[in-house]
């Protein structure tokens, strides 16, 4: 860790620290001498002389002690590299990060061998997703910009931090360039078909999650085309009508009703849910997104946009044959799948040896961290036991 300064002239204020001892001298200054007789017989190198010396020693040090916080706090202190020396490792979202963390401790009475002794069981682990959150909170979606969420990981992380990435054997997320990272990075990969006791996900790829509709009475037609395009990719339907419930654990849901958007489906949805919604619906909260459906003449159809940890996809006209032709297209099955599970095209998608990060890109200066506020919280805490000793019932003269 350093300790930076951001305007070191604010150290200028450190002249007032004079302030202080000036303060205590000519306390000292008042006391006054009382003549007395039987010194008038003593000579004069052996009378007492009058000495300069410090009273209250702790009080003084209490205020130079404020004062030098008040202007170190005016030269701005940073501190970098903060947790630098702690590893971080990086998990892929298909992953199940606590059977890979728990295979990671150290076996009873040995030590762990990596990264100078450390084990990857006492690391920083997060899931490979926007914010890197923690392997503690809910899994995030299963489709991850993973080239854009390594480099951003590399440009926060301090230089000096190890970097561990498991990874599945086929990965998404890519950009049609191999990540070229300041670090080198151990880049672990676990296969997707493993043996027994291996921590890969299990996935059933023959029973694809349902697709929940509730729809109004006057969006029958819209939930009949939603209906025939989720079973067209083979997708089961959940239809009912607005008042219905969904069932335990659903992911996709189609609100197809005019006005308000209920406060639960909105905190679904906000909890990790995607929500395909009406045109005339209305959800607080939610932003315009951006084109994720388009016609021949590029009338924008569709908007996404991120709403929690979930998705929305906001259509713009009623799904109807006559206000949306292109529902009647052989490919409106694809782009619904698309929609719900946010398939990554082709050259999105590559082996993990293949996708391996490369060394050698550019290095990042350290975000620093400021020390304001707790800088700010010292001197308050100085000013309040200063004042409380030199207010105190049981001193003399107060300051």
């Amino acid at each position: 860790m350093n300790l930076l300064l951001l305007a070191p002239i604010g150290l200028a204020a450190l002249a007032a620290l004079l302030w202080p001892l000036l303060l205590h001298l000519q306390r000292q200054s008042e006391a006054r001498p009382t003549p007395f007789a039987a010194l008038r017989w003593i000579g004069a190198r052996l009378r007492p002389r009058r000495r300069i010396r410090l009273e209250e020693i702790f009080l003084l040090l209490l205020r130079l002690l404020l004062v030098a916080s008040v202007a170190l706090l005016f030269a701005r202190p940073v501190m970098t590299g903060a947790g630098a020396d702690k590893p971080w490792v990086g998990v892929a979202t298909t992953l199940d990060a606590e059977a890979l963390r728990a295979a990671q401790a150290p076996a009873p009475g040995k030590g762990g061998d990596d990264n100078d002794g450390k084990s990857l069981a006492d690391a920083r682990w997060f899931w490979l997703a926007p914010g890197f959150p923690s392997i503690d909170e809910p899994r995030p979606g299963p489709r991850q910009a993973l080239s854009s969420l390594l480099r951003e990981m590399d440009a926060q992380l301090p230089p000096r931090t190890a970097l561990t990435v498991f990874v599945p054997d086929i990965v998404d997320g890519l950009d049609g360039e191999r990540p070229r990272l300041s670090r080198k990075v151990d880049w672990q990969i676990v296969p997707s078909r493993p043996e027994a006791g291996t921590a890969a996900v299990k996935t059933n790829p023959a029973k694809p999650a349902p697709l929940a509709i509730r729809s109004s009475p006057d969006r029958d037609e819209a939930s009949r085309y939603l209906q025939a395009a989720a079973r067209a990719i083979g997708r089961p339907v959940d239809a009912g009508d607005t008042g219905r419930e969904l069932s335990k654990g659903a992911r996709h849901l189609a609100w197809l009703s005019p006005g308000p958007v209920p406060a639960s489906i909105a905190q679904w949805t906000r909890s990790g849910g995607v929500l395909v919604l009406d045109a005339a619906a209305r959800m607080e909260g939610a932003s315009a997104g951006v084109p994720a459906w388009r016609d021949g003449e590029g009338r924008v159809l569709a908007r996404e946009s991120i709403f929690g940890r979930g998705r929305v996809i906001r259509l713009q006209s009623a799904l109807s044959a006559q206000a949306t032709p292109l529902l009647l297209d052989a490919g409106f099955p694809d782009q619904l799948e698309s929609w719900l599970d946010g398939a990554a095209q082709a050259p999105a998608r590559a082996t993990a040896v293949a996708a391996m990060p490369r060394t050698g890109g550019q290095g990042y200066k350290p975000v620093p961290e400021p020390l304001d506020a707790w800088l700010a919280l010292l001197a308050v805490a100085l000013l309040l036991v200063e004042r409380w000793v030199a207010t105190r019932a049981t001193r003399g003269l107060a300051l």
